[in-house]
């Protein structure tokens, strides 16, 4: 599984397309990603076509590229991530966000058939683009939707996984529709946009995943994410009718991004992002803003014990997964590797690639002390034991031992 921030125009593969100015933000070649994207792909097809025996099946099956990270690629073992957080982000009075609640109440919003989140320049979206010619900037944007800001950040945070939003909202209009934009505010206050989503209010109700499957596919769908349905049987018509409070609960995109310290993480909300989207057709028969036919919601977020509005992050610890040291490796009586290995911890397997080769064992049991965490697994060359520990100043050491194997960070 390959997760790249790109977009149909496959960098590295239809010429040498440029992924756009996100690098420069980032601060990175763009030739790490195209000649990355390229390699993973000629590796997948080496593989499964050619049959060249390239470990491709014995690595960590999942890569993905972490934006604003600054250490681009790093591999996985699972999605979503074993050790992901997932940390609530409430919305407070005062367009405030944090993760504890304050005083119930609600925030009304008036709906901005204006708001209108494409590129001034080229009328690009996050929907019709082939690579962005702009960093998709919501500061402008933002002054037509209701926000919701955290205090700065003291520290790098990274969010890798789907953000989950719930909003408890009603409305002087019987149906609506929302859009949730999750973004990286910096030091000057510019507003970047990390990922959104949407749902029709008609569709609130929440499905078991297996739905979105025939009844003969026996398969488990994953991740377990909000699923609304889209049959006209799943629609309720007049969700909003008379006050009515409904709860939504839709996912995000999904993405990897670190939000750096100093800056602040802020989701707003719209119900409208005409002409990208068109009207509901509830709310104007028309398809247009300035028809006088055309109803304009004033919708209301609340925030209350009964009614709670809040985001749900993926919050990644900062500790690290991938560790470069020295592996000793008893493959046989006769047989000892004793070379420059990488050892790779996750939730809930360990990896080492030594000698040209991928070993793996399964996390069997877990033991957090304080400033370390020690590992019991079962694998490929039999039990092994790994701790890892903080040593001071943010850095980390992973040490395993094992009948058959043993590796120290350099």
């Amino acid at each position: 599984m390959l997760f790249v921030p790109i977009t149909h125009s496959m960098p590295g593969i239809i010429g040498r397309v440029s992924p756009g100015p996100y690098w420069d933000y980032f601060n990175e070649a763009p030739e790490v990603l195209t000649d990355g994207f390229k390699n993973e792909h000629l590796r997948f097809y080496d593989y499964y076509l050619k049959g060249v025996d390239n470990q491709l099946a014995e690595e960590p099956p999942v890569a993905l590229y972490v934006m604003n990270g600054g250490s681009g690629f790093r591999y996985e073992h699972e999605w979503p991530l074993g050790r992901q957080q997932v940390t609530g982000f409430h919305f407070n009075d005062n367009n405030s966000m944090s993760k504890t609640t304050s005083a119930s109440g609600g925030d009304q919003y008036v709906t901005d058939y204006s708001h209108d989140f494409r590129d001034p320049a080229t009328g690009a979206t996050r929907w019709n683009i082939s690579a962005p010619a702009v960093i998709f900037n919501r500061t402008d944007s933002d002054t037509k939707s209701l926000t919701y800001t955290t205090e700065t950040l003291s520290k790098d945070m990274e969010v890798t996984g789907h953000p989950i939003v719930h909003l408890s909202v009603s409305s002087s209009a019987d149906y609506g529709d929302f859009f949730v934009y999750l973004e990286d505010v910096d030091q000057n206050g510019q507003a970047l946009l990390v990922t959104d989503g949407q749902l029709r209010a008609g569709f609130a109700g929440l499905l078991p995943n297996e739905d979105m499957l025939s009844a003969d596919a026996n398969l488990d769908a994953l991740p377990d994410l909000p699923w609304h349905g889209y049959r006209q049987s799943d629609y309720v018509d007049g969700i909003l009718a008379n006050g009515n409070i409904v709860d939504l609960t839709f996912d995000l995109m999904p993405t990897s991004w670190v939000y750096k310290a100093g800056h602040k993480i802020r989701v707003s909300i719209t119900t409208s992002d005409y002409p990208t989207f068109g009207i509901n057709p509830a709310l104007s028969p028309s398809n247009d803003p300035a028809s006088p036919d055309t109803i304009v919601p004033i919708i209301t977020v609340h925030r209350s014990e009964d009614h709670p509005s809040f985001i749900e992050l993926p919050v990644i610890p900062s500790t690290p997964t991938s560790y470069t040291g020295k592996g000793k490796l008893k493959l046989d009586d006769t047989t000892i590797v004793d070379q420059s290995a990488q050892l790779h911890v996750f939730q809930n397997a360990v990896y080492l690639l030594a000698n040209n080769a991928w070993y793996t064992w399964k996390v069997v049991d877990r033991e957090e002390r304080e400033n370390k965490t020690l590992l019991t697994c079962e694998g490929t060359l039999g039990s092994i034991r790994v701790e890892v520990k903080e040593v001071g100043d943010g850095k980390f050491k992973a040490e395993a031992h094992g009948d058959m194997m043993t590796f120290s960070t350099e």
